[in-house]
């Protein structure tokens, strides 16, 4: 079981590597613009501990390159809400599919979170290593 966590943590580096450069991709491929938030879509849910929530999700609207108006519902919600009606927000679409877009200051912190997670596997095993190997007391 001890070899068996690094290899989570190359793991979940070489997946946040994958995200980093997908995400770039999308990136050089995408066009910025600013997009409003017109609407927040309240939706129940209920979390592991019986707790009742609403998850707020904002609804974008934006002109993209071509003078179509695009309106639609963000895959992220949150609670409390991340944004307010007709707050601003800098977003990236891709040119071909102006529906398929991201927020711009949240473009990397997915891969960002896989990535930690990872280093912390590595590293965690490292230390356990050695402290069996060397009788290093470092905790």
């Amino acid at each position: 079981m001890d070899n068996f966590i690094p290899v989570i943590g190359i793991i979940l580096i070489a997946i946040s590597i994958y995200l980093f450069k997908k995400k770039r991709e999308f990136i050089a491929n995408s066009v910025e613009t600013e997009a409003l938030v017109v609407e927040l879509i309240e939706e129940y849910s209920m979390n592991s501990d019986s707790y009742n929530n609403y998850i707020y999700y904002p609804v974008f609207e934006f002109k993209d390159i071509y003078g179509n108006i695009i309106r639609k519902k963000h895959n992220r919600g949150s609670y409390p809400p991340a944004y307010q009606v007709n707050y601003r927000v800098k977003i990236q679409y891709q040119p071909n599919n102006s529906e398929n877009f991201v927020i711009a200051s949240e473009s990397n912190m997915v891969a960002l979170g896989v990535l930690l997670f990872g280093l912390l596997f590595v590293v965690g095993s490292v230390i356990g290593y050695l402290e069996e190997n060397f009788g290093w007391d470092l905790f």
